[in-house]
């Protein structure tokens, strides 16, 4: 692993950590979901449990119908998200939650994009919400809601990009084999983040808050500089990962399997 050092003058980039995971987008509070998009594409969004499902429904799915790329955004704050990649079937996502998550998914699909929203119900307080998406398509992954925990394993699916917006204390990736090279960006302030991809698809990480420590395979850096540049042996290859931390990480893990 190549240490880069920040060149001088750059900056320090240090994003304030707020979970605030009460607060919940204002259409979601009230259970109604807004698209943003022009009227003329309103036909195409798919909003589950609007008008047949009953409100109380615990666990949402669509059809995959053609599709073979798709994006997902978890657009609400939550306590916990369990992701994995697996063949449905015919279907695109299955989204769930146990009776005692005190809140339900409301997922929209307009065309190819999949926003999450949830809902509260109930007097549950685990905040738990379980996520399958369709290992049939390659997923664009953006998480804008703020999170305690985020487990995702998208060891048997296709990954075109991941986005981490929201803050969160424990982040896991299980990354896939990738198709050339794919970006991981995490803007929202992560307490431990965990990245681990397959033997010979390396990860380099720019460090553009800096970290209090990383540890990378055998390697651990104490009190990496904001702007470092993490860069693996091996990265001059075709199929890699390249991950941008704007945010200040307190412990990146990253590993090959």
């Amino acid at each position: 692993m190549l240490l880069e050092s920040p060149p001088r003058g750059r900056g320090v980039l240090i994003a304030g950590f707020a979970l605030g995971l009460a607060v919940l987008l204002g259409g979601t509070v009230a259970g109604v979901s807004y698209f943003s998009g022009s009227d003329k594409s309103l036909t195409s969004v798919l909003e589950l449990g609007a008008g047949t499902s009953d409100a109380g429904d615990r666990t949402a799915t669509a059809p995959i119908d053609s599709r073979t790329a798709a994006s997902f955004e978890l657009a609400t704050a939550v306590t916990k998200v369990t992701m994995r990649s697996e063949d449905l079937g015919d279907d695109l996502y299955r989204i769930s939650t146990a009776e005692d998550a005190g809140i339900i998914p409301k997922p929209v699909l307009a065309q190819d994009r999949v926003q999450l929203n949830l809902i509260p119900d109930g007097d549950g307080t685990t905040g738990a919400v379980e996520v399958v998406l369709s290992s049939k398509v390659m997923w664009s992954l953006r998480f804008a809601g703020a999170t305690d925990e985020q487990r995702i394993d998208f060891t048997g699916g296709e990954i075109g990009g991941i986005d981490l917006v929201g803050g969160s204390r424990v982040t896991e990736i299980a990354l896939p084999a990738p198709a050339g090279t794919v970006a991981l960006k995490v803007t929202g302030a992560v307490d431990e983040l965990s990245l681990t991809s397959p033997a010979g698809n390396p990860v380099r990480v720019q460090m553009q808050g800096g970290a209090k420590t990383v540890a990378a395979g055998a390697r651990t850096l104490r009190d990496v500089k904001p702007g470092s540049t993490l860069t693996p042996k091996g990265w001059a290859t075709n199929n890699r990962y390249d991950v941008t931390a704007e945010a200040r990480v307190t412990l990146l893990r990253v590993e090959t399997k």
